[in-house]
């Protein structure tokens, strides 16, 4: 056998460092979207909440979260600090790239802005709220 190159074993060498890189590629795509994508529900969530009225040093927000049920969304959760049991939910879908609000009473369901219990939370959205809900 003559030494020399060995092709067999350098075309392998090359077929390893391609499927790596796309590895490496698809892994830095996903992740960079997820980054993204977070990034943007926080930024909307943070932005509704601080549209909705509120009092100072009367609630504490959470941090932003991903369900596992729901792949698509984002939540942040405020508490009222009296109340832990009774909380305001709002969620953004990446989806449609929206807000949902929603409301807790007593660690029980959720229930929308519609819904009758809403009216049962500390915490009632004012007009202008109302408003930028509708029309996002």
């Amino acid at each position: 056998m003559v030494m020399g190159w060995n092709w067999r074993k350098a075309l392998k060498n090359r077929k390893t460092v391609f499927v790596f890189m796309v590895l490496i590629m698809m892994t830095a795509f996903f992740a960079g979207r997820h980054v993204y994508y977070r990034h943007q529900a926080e930024k909307k969530l943070d932005e509704f909440i601080a549209a909705y009225p509120f009092p100072k040093g009367k609630v504490t927000i959470d941090k932003l979260y991903q369900p596992m049920k729901e792949a698509h969304a984002y939540v942040k959760e405020v508490h009222i600090n009296r109340k832990p049991d009774n909380y305001y939910v709002f969620s953004y879908s990446r989806d449609d790239r929206k807000v949902d609000l929603s409301g807790v009473l007593d660690h029980g369901e959720w229930f929308g802005m519609d819904d009758a219990l809403y009216q049962k939370l500390d915490y009632q959205p004012s007009q202008e709220f109302i408003k930028k809900y509708k029309h996002q």
